[in-house]
């Protein structure tokens, strides 16, 4: 199960980020100092979503969408839904993201996840190609 420090998607923030076209989008996250992260909003949609289902950060992709992570493929919503549900069943985790930057015509946003899965914590690099309103691709690595 995941668990989100974003103190951002309570009360509806999420529905109505997930409607807004506009961008850069604003996550405030909270812990020791707050910080905020100004993302293009499909990406802070898939942030917020990620602390729901798969369903919800499936939303976040284009239907052609292709998503690479610890080796595998995931091509299309169907598969990204499946992952994401697949992996809040098998660990209990926390994202908290606290870097963002363009590089090669991406956003590559890092993020700290903290678990009890092998290796944790460990910080992922989320390299995410957006196309309109749909993030077209994303690249997660150490």
């Amino acid at each position: 199960m995941y668990h989100n420090p974003l103190n951002f998607y309570s009360d509806g923030a999420y529905d109505d980020l997930h409607r807004q076209s506009d961008t850069p989008s604003a996550l405030t996250l909270e812990g020791d100092s707050t910080m905020t992260l100004h993302l293009p909003q499909p990406i802070a949609a898939f942030f917020i979503a990620h602390s729901r289902d798969g369903a919800d950060v499936s939303d976040c992709f284009s239907a052609t969408a292709v998503v690479t992570d610890e080796g595998q493929t995931h091509r299309g919503t169907a598969a990204i839904e499946q992952w994401i549900d697949a992996a809040s069943k098998k660990f209990t985790y926390t994202s908290e993201p606290f870097a963002a930057e363009q590089r090669d015509g991406k956003t590559v946003v890092t993020s700290k996840l903290v678990g009890n899965f092998p290796g944790s914590p460990v910080d992922l690099r989320y390299a995410f190609v957006v196309d309109g309103d749909k993030i077209a691709s994303l690249e997660i690595a150490p």
